[in-house]
């Protein structure tokens, strides 16, 4: 049983929400107003303008003179991951908290979840429940991507195998849905700024890797509230891909260090089968292929002959036969 009750003699701890943004100021007041609107007192809120070219450097700053909690920091344009990563090496929190600049955290989310990591010190993590909406109707919740009350939150408490069991199959959470104490990341490194989505999948990966604790909280007024726009309903071979490299390193992460979950050959045989469909009906682009290829090489990975020995890097050339061999 763990407490979720705070401890009137522990002072507050402060949290770091980290909020980036790329050309979507028409969605970040909303972010920073849930922020605003935290029952949870000892915040910073990091702004990380990264490369906009629309108002939003004029946004932050009105948030930052309005409340000096508000920081703002701009850079060049490089990406997602990019933009977090500047945004936690100077977050001074003792917890973290990732809000994308479309997204929003209900009024209670920090509150309950810093009690949560203040009184159980065996917990690294905690998620909250999550929840998706759509501008045009901000106030209809629906619990799937897919507009629809059909719940695929695995709803899991637990460490190493409890937590990897499930994320071999995929994701277990929306990117706003956990806080988590900063010292993790000592452990895990930052996020990986090559891959180009499902970066925040890779991530939690090295947090259960490395054997961090996960708890799973549906606290009344904690969900993470996800916005289904145009651009975060868009799919494309490149989400597929994206997910498909993340899967594959994690299998070949269990395999290397022998842990206790089964992991299932013929899914590594499938994916590689995915990947090459994709190519040979031209939805992959062959820059995309070598990426991927060249990905795990840097990893070290032809232990599961996943590139071709005559596979010849610098000159960026295959066999196709080559390739049709490893399917």
């Amino acid at each position: 049983m763990f407490n979720t009750e705070r401890n009137a003699k522990t002072p507050n701890h402060l949290v770091s929400v980290i909020v980036p943004c790329y050309n979507q100021v028409e969605f970040l007041t909303e972010a920073l107003n849930s922020v605003l609107a935290q029952t949870y007192q000892n915040w910073e809120c990091i702004i990380i303008n990264d490369g906009s070219t629309d108002n939003t450097q004029e946004v932050a700053l009105q948030y930052c003179k309005k409340d000096s909690r508000f920081k703002y920091i701009e850079k060049k344009n490089g990406g997602l991951s990019s933009a977090r990563n500047a945004g936690l090496k100077i977050a001074k929190g003792e917890f973290i908290q990732l809000l994308d600049c479309d997204d929003i955290i209900q009024s209670q989310k920090l509150n309950k979840q810093t009690e949560i990591l203040i009184n159980n010190k065996q917990i690294d993590l905690v998620y909250s429940d999550l929840r998706y909406f759509q501008s045009s109707n901000p106030n209809i919740y629906y619990k799937s991507f897919h507009l629809t009350d059909e719940d695929w939150l695995p709803k899991l408490s637990g460490k190493e195998e409890i937590i990897l069991s499930r994320l071999i199959i995929g994701n277990i959470m929306a990117c706003n849905c956990p806080l988590f104490r900063k010292s993790c990341l000592k452990k895990t490194g930052y996020f990986n700024e090559i891959l180009f989505n499902h970066e925040d999948y890779e991530f939690w990966n090295r947090f259960a890797l490395a054997g961090f604790y996960f708890h799973y909280d549906d606290q009344h007024n904690t969900n993470a509230l996800v916005r289904l726009h145009k651009k975060s309903m868009s799919r494309n071979s490149k989400m597929d891909i994206g997910f498909m490299m993340v899967q594959l390193k994690l299998f070949i992460e269990l395999l290397k260090e022998n842990h206790k979950i089964h992991v299932d050959k013929n899914s590594i045989r499938n994916q590689k089968r995915k990947l090459t469909k994709l190519y040979l009906l031209n939805e992959i682009k062959r820059e995309h292929l070598f990426f991927i290829l060249n990905f795990y090489e840097k990893i070290r990975l032809p232990i599961l002959g996943l590139v071709p020995k005559k596979f010849k890097y610098q000159f960026l050339m295959f066999d196709l036969q080559d390739l049709y061999k490893l399917i």
